[in-house]
């Protein structure tokens, strides 16, 4: 089981006007899973609201999840742990 992070700054194509400023842009986090010759990818958004404002940040917590053992665990078993964890849900790559 092999997990790699990539961080890609996405450009928007028209700024995104909300009540807590203009974003042209964003660094996510990309990550890839591989086992037994089978790829999965997932993303992750940074969220100030969600616990997570940046990329970094979102990666630390993943390897923190990753190093408690997650094979073997069904979905729901490992979300129930990311949850008592407090993971932020922004960090939950699917």
């Amino acid at each position: 089981m092999v997990f790699s992070f990539y961080k890609v700054i996405l450009k928007k194509r028209f700024p995104l006007a909300i009540s807590r400023g203009i974003h042209s842009g964003s660094e996510n986090l990309f990550v890839r899973y591989e086992k037994d010759g089978y790829v999965g990818w997932g993303e992750g958004a940074p969220g100030r609201t969600e616990g997570a404002s940046t990329a970094d940040e979102i990666q630390k917590v993943l390897k923190e999840f990753i190093a408690t053992g997650i094979e073997g665990f069904s979905i729901q078993e490992l979300y129930d742990r990311a949850s008592e964890m407090r993971i932020p849900p922004c960090a939950y790559v699917a």
